[in-house]
Order: structure tokens, then C-alpha cells, then sequence
């Protein structure tokens, strides 16, 4: 029997070790090997003389593959950049396949001795192979090694996404377990093929999958079937079982039987199966498959090569041992080359594997692939440059010449195998690319619009404010901007407008209008500030201290409000939260209990539907048995019938003999013959009858056990329907529960808001008497022709030019280029709107707010304070005294816009008699 390569590795080592332990021996012989030594000097001179030619072409190859690899290194540093792009774990494999190149040379024996064992170990499962064939051979099935070496090559050719390795060990587990099961050659095969199938659908190791098909069909185990969705149990297997009238358990099932049974449910559901996992060959993962499964077979082609390279070091080692000369070559600078170029190899397929378990998730960006070609290109140098390195090592005659350029060839061929892999998988990384661009270029589409649409609103917005202002605004619009730059700038734009506008306060006077028109904002500045500083100059010290007084209260008062008002807010949020987490915990509680019961049932149901067919299996053997025991009874009694007709014949026949009656005994020999075959008759249809009433009785048996089985469905479908409706029948009752449980939450809020509201009252003495007082005070201070009614007229007339300028923003919605018909703005934070058009405001949000609406359409360009007052809501009604005189009564109006909610409930409650006094609807000329 030829040795296999892990033997002579292992003799090689054994040898090379005892070379050098017998080291001074070999010395002693230097004389007598000097002459078979072909190539090297007779002298100490000469041999000195070609070590230091071929050890100066050792270093002058090694300073060449040093500059190469400088020079890939810089060129991975030029393309860094360009590499980043790739993404993260893109970025991380291209590394780890570089600097792995360049940290190979310190790398010697260890990947040599693990690439001869993958090799050996893939030589190991294919001698574990042969040893199947030739065991089907033993248990006598006609086969031979050809023949499934052939079937191997034909389930490569079907399947190229696994490697050889995977075949031949998913091909060794079958024939192994299923030797013993008689189980033909056809049906090997086709468990072969489903494997197959379900491991390239489930994306499962070949041999591991095949294993445990295997397993499943001689033990029982079906775990992995079921996963891949086929309805097989122990269960299954003993209906079908006794479907096929096999009177035993799982147990005591013969295992052939057992097994055949497994095989022809695997069968039945095996198509149904492969159209459900929809298998498509052209996926991509399947593709990246392929590419992983060619570099796995690279692999083991590699392996053997080294097995051969490792073998043929060795060897020249021992012997160039015997042979040494100069201490200079102890050092072996061919075997530590050879092991630089394994371990860049190894470097590469590890590498490799990496990138295939982190495609997921990976963007290409624009002139990656470009660096990434430029770094390969460069690397390629240097492995070129490293095969010159190890040819220049030639001259030392480790090995001759003609075995040197074959294995050389050899490992060249692996070297372009890997390289031809690593293309391929970069191929498809380049789809990856394509798809993944076009996705996010069909997803962004969108955001791309509304990006451009935001580019055109934002200039609009710049160009009209500068032309209506003659204000520059700092502010640079650039098509490159991105979606948060845009909404930045927008930010930045509005701000500036409110700043321009609330800072120099610009009043609509005719003054002030001319000015503005012409477009000498500086002097319309100029003239706003006079005058709010000559109308400052007017008020009071009184007027100042009862305003001083009245925003203190009314802040002192709106701040309790709040913190009261927050409070019941937190209570109401936590029980609704409350009463939400038990609906939802109750439903879920239901949902299992229900998932529960069906569950029981089902289990029920398989139970009883086991017990009748164990019944009726019963059944049909007692009924077996009977029909057995009267067969035997009704052969007894023919064979006592036919001994007694054979005895009476007998003796009548010796009668006869005796009387030398020769007619008497043609008679007597005729009557015997017919008796006997009457009785013959006579028990064939009584057979014949016993054996219709026997299969009768079967077939009622199992008739009898079908209509069983067919009441049990039915009283478990309809006990599952009970439960069902029994569920949402609950469900239904707990959600009326839960909306009267909220309906409960809303009057207790109701009261606590009931509740506040008249101790706020209360507290502040809240009547209408008090109200009427404070209206009059209030105009005393504040009314027509006092000094703070000819601030708030300027105020007022302030807001007519902002409001011009603030017409140009309205229609920029604060969601990046959205525009619709209502705008709503949120003012938690405080603020003052303008508004032109009808306007959605959210108000109260970050805690209580004060709100004033003042409408702008009857405000003039007039210097009139008093008409300007009187139009923008404070009213004057003139009636005529007795005396003859005028009396000036003021009324003060407010009107309040609100939707409806807390905010609305509570001032509701707290004004009161207030809403005659303050609701009153501003007239309109």
C-alpha cells in the first residue's frame, strides 16, 4: 500500500531531527559524500567563492523586494484616502491583506506545517470515502468507486457553491449511516441531491447537513428536517407505520422499515419545500458563494502543492546536511522564502473570509475601486519581486534544475488560482456597489428634491428681504449645501429678519413711510429712535410702578396656576399609563392562555387520534390472530376427514382384496376419489368465506377507526373555535372596561380642574365688581390720551412695516421646504407672531403662557394716537350728560382664540362674570 503524504512528512521529520543529532557523524563522512555533491567546488576556496556569488544575488534580490514592498506600502499610503471611502470593514480587509504581505517575511514554519495538514485532512476524508464505497460494496449493493466519483463530479457541476471538501464529506456521512438500511444506490443519491438543495437554500455547510439528514433517517433525529420545514416526528413515522398495518412502536420498529418510512416523507415534501425557500442561482449571496467555494478548492490545490514543496525541503535538508561545507548556508534562506510566500497566501484566503462575512452594509464611494486596483497592482510587484528572491536561492543546487521549474510551476498556477478568486470576489463586490448606489440614489430621490426646493426658497427669502429692507443679510447660499446646512442658513435668515425688525422698530408714520419707500433705511432708523425716546420720556413714575405691580402679580399668579396645573397633568398622564400597561398587559395575558389552550388541544387531539390507531391496530391483530386459529381449525378438521375416509377405504379395499372383487374395487377406489375431493371442495369455500368475513371485519375496523378520528377532529376544531370566541369575548369586555376606567380618569380631572378653578377664583377675589374696578383703573392709566396708550399706538404702528417685511418669510414652513395652506408655529419658548394669513399657533407647551391678539387691518399711516388707540380696540362711547357736556366712557376689548382643551377649560373656569366684561367682539368699520 503506497504511504500517504502525512507518513512521509512524519519520516522526513523524524529523519531531518536525527540528522542533526547525528551531526558529527555525517562529518566524519564529508570525504566520501565531497564526491557525489554534483555542482559544488573541490575546494574550500572555490565552494567559499559560489556561496558569496550566489549570496550576493541574495541580496541584491532582497534590497529589490525591500524597495518593492516600500513602494507598496507608500502606494497604500497615497490611496489611504481613497480606501477610507470603501467603509469601515472594507477599509479593514484591503488592510489586513497588505500589511499582511508585508509582515509575512517574519513568518516561517508554522503556516507550511498547516497547509500539509488541511491537505492531509481533506486526503483523510477522501480515503473515509473510499472505505463508504467499498462498505456498500460489502453489504452487497453493485457499485463501484467510479461510479460515485463520478456522481461527485456531477453534484459539483449542480452545485457550485460547495467545495470538494464538503462533497466527498457529505457523501462519506450518507453512505456511512445508511450502509445498514438497505437502502439502494438511487436513493442515496437522491438524499444526496436533497441535502444538497436544503444546504444551498439555508445557507448551511454541506457535510454538516448531510450528517444530519443522515442521523435523522438511521436514528431517528429529526431536528434539522424539521428546521428546514419538512412535518416529520416520531409521531408521523407510527401513523404511517400503521398505515402500512406494521403492528409495533417507534421503538420496536424494525430500522430498515423505520428508516424507509423517514425517506418517503423527506421525499413527499422535499419539492414543496424547494418552491417554498424560492431558490434563485443568480443571488448574489449565492454568487459570493461560489467565489468562496473556488477559493476553498484553491485552497486544497495549494495545500498539495506544499505538501510537495515542504517534502522536497525537507529532503534537500537532510541531505544537504550530510554535505555541509561552510556554516554560511546553515541558515537556509530558500525555506524561509518558501514559508514568506505560504504565509502571504494564508494571509489572503483568511482575509478573504473576512470580507465575505462583512459585505453586508457596504458603500463604495467614487474613486475607490480606482485605489484599490492601483494598491493590487503594487502588490503584485512585490510578489513578483518575491518570486525572483526565491529564484535567485537556485544556485545554492538544493534541488536540480528540472524538479525547481516544475514545482515552481506549480506554485505559480496556486498563486494566479488565489489571485483569479480574489478577482472574482471583487467583482461582485463591484455589483454590490452598483446596486447599493442605485438604491440609495432611488431613496434619496426625494430628499433630493425637497433639497432643491429649499435651495430656490432660501434665495427667494434672501433677495426679497434684501430688497424690501436695503439690509444686506451674511448669509452665502451654495448649491452644495447639505439638507442640515439648508436648514441652518433658514434658521440663520429668520433670526436676522426678527433682530432687524424688533431692534430698530419700525414705525409706519408718513415720515417714516417716505423714508422707507426711498430707501434711507439709516434716517427712518434715526427717526424711529427719536421718537420712542421722546414717548418714553412721558410716562409716569406712577403709571411705571402700577405696571411694575400689576406684571408681578399677574406672574406670580400664572406661575402657581402652572405648577398646579403641571401637577394634575403628571397625575392624569401616569394613571392613563397605568390603565394602558394593565389593558395591555390583561390582552397579552389572554393571548397566551389562549395560545395556550389551542395548543393543549392540538396535543390532545394527537394523543387520542395515537391511542384510536393504536386500538385498531390492536384490533386488527386480535382479528389476525382469530382468523389465523380458525384457518388451523378448519385444516385440522380436513386433514382428520381425509385420514378417516383414507382408513374406511382401506379397509374396505382389503375386504374387496380378500373376496378377489375386482369390480368392487373400481367402486370402492371411485367413491374414495370423489369423497376426497368433495372434502377438498368443501374446505376451499369455506376458506374463501372465512377469508371475505376476515378482510370484512378489517376494513370495518379501520372504517370504524377513521370515523373515530375524523370525531375527534371535529370536537377539537369545534372546542378550539369555543376557546376563540370565549377570547375575544374577553378582549371585548377588558377594552369596554378600560374605556370606562378612562371615562372615570376624565371626571376626576374634570373636578381637580373644577376644583382649581374656583380656588384660584377664590384666592383672588375674582368677581365682577372687582373686575369693572380693575377695567376703570386700568384705563385711567392706560386709556385714550394717557402717556402708555400713545407707546402702545407707536407699538402698534411698529408692526405694520414688520409685518411687510415678515410677509416675505410666511412662506417658508419650518419643516425644510414644505409649504401648505395653514402654518403653524410653536411659541413655548415665547414669541410674537405676525400673522397675514389664517394661522395655526401651539401655545403652552413648555408651561403657561401669556396670549394677546391684536388686529392690524384698521391701523392707518395717521400721527392721530388717539383714532389709532381708539380702531386698534380700546373704544370711546360719547354720551351727552344733563349738564349739556360730554361724558367719556371707556370700554375695554379683548378677544380670545383658543382650541379647545385644558387651557380653554381652565381660563373658563377661572374668569367666570369676567367673560361680560372682556368678550367683547372688536367692531369692524
Amino acid at each position: 500500500m503506497p504511504q500517504t503524504d502525512y507518513e512521509i512528512i512524519t519520516k522526513i521529520v523524524v529523519s531531518t531531527d536525527q540528522a542533526i543529532k547525528n551531526l558529527q557523524a555525517l562529518n566524519a563522512e564529508l570525504a566520501k559524500k565531497k564526491k557525489d555533491f554534483k555542482g559544488v567546488a573541490s575546494s574550500a576556496k572555490e565552494t567559499s567563492a559560489v556561496i558569496q556569488q550566489e549570496t550576493k544575488k541574495q541580496t541584491d534580490a532582497e534590497k529589490k523586494l525591500t524597495k518593492e514592498i516600500k513602494e507598496c506600502k507608500d502606494k497604500i499610503k497615497e490611496k489611504e484616502k481613497a480606501v477610507d471611502k470603501l467603509g469601515q470593514t472594507a477599509k479593514r480587509v484591503f488592510l489586513v491583506i497588505f500589511a499582511a504581505a508585508i509582515l509575512a517575511l517574519r513568518q516561517f514554519t508554522r503556516w507550511a506545517i498547516e497547509a500539509a495538514m488541511a491537505t492531509i485532512e481533506f486526503q483523510r476524508s477522501t480515503y473515509l470515502f473510499e472505505v463508504s464505497i467499498r462498505a456498500l460494496q460489502r453489504v452487497g449493493m453493485e457499485t463501484t468507486l467510479a461510479e460515485w466519483r463520478d456522481r461527485l463530479a456531477e453534484i459539483k457541476e449542480q452545485f457550485p457553491i460547495f467545495s470538494e471538501q464538503e462533497i466527498v464529506s457529505a457523501l462519506t456521512s450518507i453512505t456511512l449511516k445508511l450502509r445498514e438500511f438497505e437502502f439502494t444506490a438511487e436513493e442515496m443519491n437522491n438524499v444526496l441531491t436533497i441535502s444538497a438543495s436544503l444546504a444551498r437554500a439555508l445557507g448551511k455547510d454541506f457535510g454538516e447537513l448531510g450528517q444530519q439528514i443522515a442521523s435523522a433517517l438511521s436514528r431517528g433525529y429529526f431536528e434539522a428536517l424539521q428546521a428546514a420545514g419538512i412535518p416529520i416526528s416520531r409521531l408521523e413515522i407510527m401513523q404511517r407505520a400503521y398505515d402500512d398495518a406494521l403492528n409495533s412502536t417507534f421503538e420496536t420498529m424494525d430500522d430498515a422499515a423505520r428508516a424507509h418510512i423517514a425517506y418517503n416523507i423527506v421525499m413527499e415534501h422535499s419539492e414543496a419545500i424547494m418552491e417554498d425557500l424560492g431558490i434563485v442561482g443568480t443571488r448574489t449571496f449565492e454568487r459570493l458563494r461560489i467565489a468562496e467555494a473556488d477559493l476553498a478548492d484553491a485552497t486544497k490545490d495549494l495545500g498539495e502543492v506544499w505538501v510537495e514543496v515542504l517534502i522536497q525541503v525537507k529532503t534537500a535538508w537532510a541531505d544537504f546536511l550530510t554535505s555541509l561545507i561552510d556554516p554560511i548556508v546553515i541558515q537556509n534562506p530558500f525555506e524561509s522564502i518558501i514559508n514568506y510566500l505560504a504565509d502571504f497566501f494564508s494571509w489572503i484566503s483568511s482575509s478573504m473570509s473576512n470580507l465575505a462575512d462583512s459585505l453586508e452594509g457596504i458603500s463604495f464611494m467614487k474613486g475607490a475601486q480606482e485605489g484599490a486596483k492601483e494598491m493590487s497592482k503594487a502588490f503584485n510587484n512585490m510578489a513578483d519581486s518575491a518570486y525572483e528572491y526565491a529564484d535567485s536561492m537556485k544556485g545554492i543546487e538544493i534541488f536540480p534544475g528540472t524538479e525547481s521549474i516544475a514545482m515552481w510551476a506549480k506554485i505559480t498556477s496556486a498563486h494566479r488560482q488565489y489571485f483569479t478568486a480574489l478577482e472574482e470576489t471583487l467583482l461582485i463586490i463591484q455589483e454590490l456597489e452598483k446596486e447599493t448606489r442605485d438604491s440609495e440614489g432611488y431613496i434619496s430621490y426625494e430628499n433630493q428634491q425637497r433639497l432643491a426646493k429649499a435651495y430656490e426658497d432660501a434665495k427667494k427669502l434672501k433677495e426679497e428681504f434684501e430688497g424690501l429692507t436695503g439690509i444686506e443679510l451674511p448669509i452665502t447660499i451654495d448649491d452644495d449645501m447639505t439638507e442640515r446646512e439648508v436648514k441652518e442658513m433658514l434658521n440663520d435668515v429668520r433670526k436676522l429678519i426678527t433682530d432687524e425688525t424688533s431692534a430698530h422698530k419700525l414705525i409706519l408714520h408718513p415720515e417714516l413711510q417716505l423714508l422707507v419707500d426711498t430707501g434711507q433705511i439709516d434716517a427712518a432708523l434715526a427717526w424711529l429712535e427719536n421718537a420712542m425716546g421722546e414717548t418714553m420720556g412721558d410716562l409716569t413714575d406712577v403709571t411705571k410702578e402700577a405696571a411694575d405691580e400689576m406684571t408681578d402679580e399677574i406672574t406670580r399668579a400664572a406661575k402657581e396656576m402652572g405648577e398646579a396645573l403641571s401637577d394634575i397633568a403628571i397625575w392624569f398622564e401616569i394613571k392613563a399609563r397605568e390603565a394602558g400597561i394593565d389593558l395591555q398587559n390583561d390582552l397579552s395575558r389572554m393571548a397566551r392562555d389562549l395560545a395556550n389552550d389551542l395548543a393543549k388541544i392540538q396535543r390532545d387531539l394527537a394523543f387520542a387520534i395515537a391511542k384510536a390507531n393504536a386500538d385498531a391496530g390492536k384490533e386488527i391483530a386480535d382479528e389476525n390472530k382469530k382468523h389465523r386459529d380458525d384457518e388451523l381449525k378448519e385444516e385440522e378438521e380436513l386433514l382428520r376427514k381425509l385420514k378417516r375416509l383414507r382408513e374406511d377405504f382401506l379397509m374396505d379395499l382389503e375386504d374387496a382384496l380378500r373376496e378377489r372383487d375386482a369390480l368392487k374395487v373400481i367402486q370402492l377406489t371411485r367413491e374414495y376419489n370423489v369423497d376426497v375431493r368433495r372434502a377438498k371442495e368443501d374446505y376451499e369455500a369455506g376458506r374463501r368465506d372465512r377469508e371475505k368475513a376476515h378482510q370484512d371485519e378489517i376494513a370495518d375496523i379501520k372504517a370504524q377507526n377513521a370515523r373515530k378520528i375524523a370525531e375527534l377532529k371535529a370536537q377539537a376544531a369545534k372546542e378550539a373555535n369555543e376557546r376563540r370566541i370565549a377570547a375575544a369575548l374577553a378582549v371585548e369586555e377588558r377594552k369596554i372596561k378600560h374605556e370606562e376606567e378612562m371615562a372615570e380618569l376624565d371626571r376626576q380631572l374634570k373636578d381637580k380642574l373644577n376644583a382649581l378653578a374656583a380656588e384660584f377664583a377664590e384666592e383672588y377675589e375674582l368677581t365682577a365688581e372687582w373686575l369693572t374696578a380693575l377695567s376703570k383703573l386700568v384705563m385711567s392709566q392706560y386709556g385714550a390720551g394717557s402717556a402708555l396708550a400713545n407707546l402702545i399706538s407707536q407699538f402698534l404702528l411698529a408692526y405694520e412695516l414688520a409685518l411687510r417685511v415678515a410677509s416675505v418669510a410666511s412662506s417658508i414652513n419650518p419643516e425644510l421646504g414644505v409649504h401648505q395652506r395653514y402654518q403653524q408655529e410653536n411659541f413655548a419658548g415665547g414669541g410674537v407672531l405676525l400673522a397675514t394669513k389664517p394661522t395655526v399657533a401651539v401655545f403652552g407647551e413648555a408651561g403657561p403662557e401669556l396670549v394677546h391678539f391684536t388686529p392690524l387691518a384698521d391701523i392707518s399711516a395717521t400721527p392721530n394716537l388717539n383714532r389709532s388707540i381708539t380702531e386698534a380696540g380700546i373704544h370711546q362711547d360719547a354720551t351727552i350728560t344733563h349738564e349739556g357736556g360730554m361724558n367719556i366712557q371707556e370700554q375695554l376689548g379683548l378677544e380670545i382664540w383658543l382650541q379647545d382643551g385644558l387651557e380653554g377649560r381652565i381660563i373658563d373656569q377661572t374668569l367666570g362674570e369676567a367673560a361680560r366684561v372682556f368678550n367683547a367682539t372688536l367692531g369692524r368699520r
